[in-house]
């Protein structure tokens, strides 16, 4: 039994002064954040507040049965097939240690002017405008060392978990009848986010979510990539590509719609720590 605990003891007692060895020695994702080396902080606040512009195409289809009388297109399905004419986003996000809070919001004049012809005969347009707001919480996931360099590439892993709501606006314009409709709802949301920093300013973001889970769209999907330079610690630029597609299908509403949006994207964005 002596023996026994006499080889234990000499099996921790190294590998207990390797470890604290190993604890004392800095990392490089300690230091402050700054131009090169973005993804460092992790003790104390950081605020960043990003002005995104977006130019996506917009495609998808459109249906309601609120439009007055039965038609032939309207109320049916119409095709959605054009660029975007407006586009207005912002971001907004908060950082202490590694919990986060991030808000970002998108409005736009979708499309406009979607002719069709009632059964009745009146002949009309549909302009089609909406936005977007997300809020999530989320945790960055220790920052990963990538090689024995004396600048070292850093990886990490931000899951995150929020709510999305939506507000689509239908005009309907005929030369017998005008109407508007305001649809809203709310999807709850799950996604990751990855960076790279390559500590030379130069950082790689990936983003993914879904959301809806049949609670407020059948489905929705946002996935962004892009590639920030820091021109100061505290400003950079990025450019990038974003993705956004949903499906409503609601019987309550008596809205059937269904958008894709895909475009460049580039950000400007200013960092407060």
């Amino acid at each position: 039994m002596l023996a026994v605990l006499v080889l234990f003891c000499l099996a921790v007692v190294p590998a207990t002064r390797v470890s604290a060895d190993a604890s004392e020695t800095p990392r490089v994702s300690d230091a402050s954040s700054s131009r090169t080396c973005r993804l460092c902080g992790n003790q104390g606040w950081e605020v960043k507040l990003a002005v995104p512009l977006w130019i996506p195409t917009v495609t998808g289809s459109l249906g309601t049965a609120r439009a007055e009388g039965p038609d032939r297109d309207f109320g049916q399905q119409l095709r959605i097939d054009s660029s975007i004419r407006f586009a207005m986003m912002a971001e907004l996000s908060m950082r202490y240690r590694a919990w986060g809070l991030r808000v970002d919001t998108f409005g736009a004049s979708l499309t406009s002017a979607i002719g069709f012809t009632t059964a009745g005969g009146d002949f009309g347009h549909v302009d089609v405008s909406g936005g977007m707001l997300r809020m999530a919480a989320s945790y960055r996931v220790p920052v990963v060392e990538l090689g024995r360099f004396a600048r070292p590439l850093l990886l990490s892993f931000v899951p995150y978990l929020g709510t999305r709501a939506y507000r689509i606006g239908v005009g309907y314009e005929g030369q017998n009848t005008d109407r508007d409709e305001v649809f809203k709802w709310w999807d709850p949301i799950v996604g990751l986010s990855v960076h790279i920093d390559f500590r030379i300013g130069l950082v790689v973001h990936t983003e993914c979510d879904v959301g809806g889970f049949g609670l407020g769209n059948e489905v929705a999907w946002w996935f962004a990539h892009s590639l920030e330079y820091g021109f100061l610690d505290w400003m950079s630029a990025s450019l990038g590509w974003t993705f956004v597609r949903f499906e409503q299908d609601s019987n309550q509403r008596n809205l059937d719609l269904t958008l894709s949006m895909s475009g460049p994207q580039v950000t400007l964005s200013f960092y407060i720590q």
